[in-house]
């Protein structure tokens, strides 16, 4: 759909392979907006933007307290006020340079205000991505993973056709969900992209409608967060997400409620570090610390696979851990040594040994 046909919609939206060097570090900002989504990608001077919160002002307050007057893409995942409410606001008072949007059509006012402000922006390229469109900006890599395609003559849930991309700077990676459900994700499982992302943003804020275990498992994430308000309504994030980013991923989980999260990775080392925000289901008061090193010894994160917290998946890494055995880890926890799973399984120590030797399994008390 061209950018004119908008009118008639508003009366009735892992390790990657790069070219050159990459030496910059990509700042990724989770933003304080409440009960909405709203992040921002910053990487040698290129700036992306996915979705802009509820209130019409506090992601263009960022940015402007941030001192960016412009973007170079503007992702609007769906049309639902909590993801879209401040894109009018940034079109028209900040320089962007592309918007993407499914194209699918809304029936409340700030769908309207949306599009008057992008029909206004007479110098912004409007794009409804189909599924595995590409956008480079300089080293910066934008992957639309899903919808297949535009949503302009979809009538179904605004969920099902919202936009989910994949961002890449040299090997660092994240994915930014949206509201993605578990159709969607089942969609983008069902393709030959590649999904596996060091950062992932849950889909619907870590509600118990996105998030399946299949998905986490093949993200595979190493940061995991959700955006949502601080005692919402809703009850954001589900504890049954929580429970699945535990078992099926190594992953950190850090959530918004109402902070800003700053994450930022060094291409050169791949390394993540990260400020702010809250740890769902940990203790109260519980801050967020640095990644890219363990907080006992100076070896790069996952340097050992601790069998008292690493998922179902990672713990199949280690030599003589299969799929049955990965459940009974879990189900036996917590282990004071590995030892004791000799008597778990009745086995020699054999096998005990050649873990040892392997040097990937450990015990975290």
């Amino acid at each position: 759909m061209q950018k004119s046909q908008l009118v008639a919609v508003s009366v009735a939206i892992g390790f990657a392979l790069f070219a050159g060097p990459v030496s910059a570090v990509l700042k990724v900002t989770a933003l304080s907006v409440g009960q909405g989504d709203s992040m921002l990608f910053e990487a040698d001077g290129q700036t992306v933007m996915i979705d802009a919160g509820r209130s019409r002002y506090d992601a263009l307050n960022h940015l402007q307290e941030a001192g960016i007057h412009r973007l170079d893409l503007l992702v609007a995942t769906h049309a639902h006020a909590d993801h879209i409410g401040g894109a009018s606001a940034i079109l028209e008072e900040t320089q962007v340079e592309s918007v993407w949007y499914n194209g699918q059509a809304h029936t409340t006012q700030t769908f309207e205000t949306f599009i008057d402000a992008l029909l206004e922006a007479q110098d912004t390229q409007y794009v409804e991505p189909e599924r595995g469109r590409i956008k480079k900006l300089g080293d910066v890599k934008i992957t639309a993973l899903h919808p297949e395609g535009s949503a302009a003559d979809y009538g179904g849930h605004l969920h099902d056709k919202n936009i989910v991309v994949r961002i890449d700077y040299g090997p660092c990676s994240a994915m930014v969900t949206g509201d993605i459900e578990h159709q969607g994700e089942a969609e983008i499982l069902r393709t030959d992209l590649d999904i596996d992302a060091d950062l992932l943003e849950l889909g619907h804020h870590g509600s118990s409608t996105s998030s399946s275990p299949e998905f986490l498992e093949a993200v595979d994430p190493t940061i995991v967060i959700a955006q949502y308000g601080e005692d919402n309504q809703y009850g954001h994030p589900h504890d049954d997400v929580i429970a699945y980013v535990d078992r099926y991923t190594d992953a950190r989980f850090y959530g918004t409620a109402d902070r800003t999260i700053r994450m930022q990775c060094d291409p050169v080392e791949h390394r993540w570090s990260i400020e702010g925000g809250v740890q769902p289901g940990a203790a109260e008061g519980t801050a967020a610390r640095p990644f890219g090193r363990s907080t006992d010894t100076d070896r790069p994160l996952h340097d050992c696979i601790d069998i008292n917290s690493a998922s179902r998946k990672r713990l199949q890494d280690i030599i003589h851990i299969g799929d049955a055995r990965s459940e009974q880890i879990i189900e036996g926890r917590p282990w004071s040594s590995l030892d004791e799973l000799t008597e778990f399984w009745r086995v020699g120590e054999n096998q005990i040994e050649d873990m040892r030797d392997q040097g990937m399994a450990c015990v975290d008390r």
